[in-house]
């Protein structure tokens, strides 16, 4: 089988670059942990995927940018953010207000 992908090679990436665990991804695609933790090494070695290494390597949460968070969205929810953007705003200032928000309407709650 060399030089032939799995079947769920592709749904493997995105899986991974959404940032779910090694536990999660391998009960999605219906394979074994450390089948996933071995292809997730090969591939961040690769450069297929980034590592999931913050500036606290204790944390494995991994940071996506404003344009993934953006790019994700659809069409409609695109179009709310950017209108929601002042002309001397971010669309990062946006989304850190309805975090922050979201944040103490939790902490009210």
């Amino acid at each position: 089988m060399t030089g032939r992908r799995p079947p769920y090679h592709e749904a493997f990436i995105n899986l991974a670059l959404d940032g779910l665990s090694t536990r999660a991804i391998a009960e999605k695609l219906g394979i074994g942990r450390k089948t996933v933790s071995a292809k997730m090494y090969k591939m961040r070695r690769q450069g297929t995927i980034p590592s999931s290494r913050t500036s606290d390597d204790r944390c494995e949460t991994r940071y996506g940018t404003v344009r993934e968070i953006i790019t994700g969205l659809d069409s409609d929810a695109r179009q709310w953010v950017l209108a929601q953007t002042p002309p001397d705003g971010t669309v990062g200032d946006v989304i850190r207000a309805i975090l922050v928000d979201a944040y103490f309407e939790d902490l009210d709650g």
